[in-house]
């Protein structure tokens, strides 16, 4: 037997539907408790996905070394936008970070972990494996909501 169907809103862009302001006010109010027990999150955020982002980001930054090699002076910005609970950060940062150690050559970075609610951005300032990249300048917080830049 089929379940009735349940219709919310028909002809009507994701972005402006009532499912995205309930998405919106659902990760607003919860932070990174979202990530505790209720949204899914290992097949973006585990170790081999991110290993794969830092590598790709890694040959583009040796790519503009290449092109350029007075790039090597300045630092390169990565922003990521919904970082979320942060995790991926991590692991993109970490290895990242051991991608440069190993190439022997002083590429500096900067990592911007960025995302819509102040919420995630106090947890991750606080987060004790996150304090060494911050105290050293490797790590930056902002706050990113794309709907309200102005």
């Amino acid at each position: 037997m089929g379940k009735d169907k349940v219709v919310i809103e028909s002809k009507t862009a994701l972005s402006k539907s009532k499912l995205w302001d309930a998405q919106r006010t659902y990760y607003t109010e919860q932070g990174i408790n979202a990530w505790t027990d209720e949204v899914p999150f290992y097949v973006t955020s585990n170790p081999v996905i991110a290993h794969a982002y830092a590598e790709m980001v890694f040959r583009f930054i040796l790519d503009c070394i290449d092109i350029d090699h007075e790039a090597i002076d300045m630092p390169f910005y990565i922003v990521e936008i919904g970082v979320g609970p942060g995790q991926f950060s991590y692991y993109v940062l970490k290895r990242l970070l051991a991608l440069i150690a190993h190439d022997g050559r002083q590429i500096k970075i900067r990592y911007i972990m960025s995302d819509i609610t102040e919420k995630n951005l106090n947890f991750w300032q606080k987060h004790a494996v996150l304090k060494p990249y911050l105290d050293e300048g490797i790590i930056d917080f902002a706050k990113y909501d794309i709907e309200n830049i102005l």
